[in-house]
């Protein structure tokens, strides 16, 4: 079985998969910069001389990271969800504009 890999790659045009590129770039910034700064103040309030202190800012930081974790397993579902997409438009269209044999 040959596969045709350059139809597949001629679904997304450069531009549009520059701008898919910068918009998760964005989206893994904001969530390393919330999530990050949360955990930095999880360790920061933590390393007080207090138990309850500790016991919150230990809650704070796993919070954070649970939530950098959630953010990128979402990107991650969003990547392989977007790709399937294209792929079935694709197949879709290619099947569409296929021209029957002519008959004998």
């Amino acid at each position: 079985m040959v596969t045709n890999y350059t139809t597949a790659m001629a679904t997304v045009n450069v531009i549009d998969g520059v701008r898919y590129g910068l918009d998760l770039i964005v989206y893994i910034f904001v969530i390393g910069l919330a999530t990050g700064l949360g955990l930095l103040i999880g360790i920061a309030i933590g390393g007080v001389d207090n138990i309850v202190f500790s016991l919150i800012g230990a809650l704070l930081a796993l919070a954070s990271f649970l939530a950098f974790y959630a953010g990128m397993m979402g990107i991650l579902y969003k990547v392989i969800a977007d790709g399937v997409t294209v792929g079935m438009k694709a197949a879709n269209e290619s099947s569409e504009t296929r021209t029957s044999p002519r008959p004998k």
